[in-house]
């Protein structure tokens, strides 16, 4: 018994410090999802299955949606 409080202990202590430790550590940062998206939606391929795929959501799409996606195709085509 004396042993699993001694092993409990010590594995919160462990986590205490956790944040201490993460708190130094530099994450790399990532590629914008727009610029990605724009990049791929450059094939007039992918361009149409991603408008297809924004009216075949829903009976009726979201207006402000569809407004994105065209937008995104436009930026990307043009």
């Amino acid at each position: 018994m004396e042993e699993l409080k001694r092993r409990k202990s010590a594995i919160f202590v462990k986590r205490k410090h956790t944040g201490q430790i993460m708190k130094n550590v530099k994450t790399p940062t990532s590629d914008s999802y727009h610029d990605y998206l724009v990049s791929r939606l450059k094939a007039q391929s992918y361009a149409a299955l991603y408008l297809e795929t924004h009216f075949e959501e829903e009976e009726t799409p979201d207006p402000g949606l569809l407004k994105l996606a065209l937008s995104n195709v436009s930026e990307a085509l043009s």
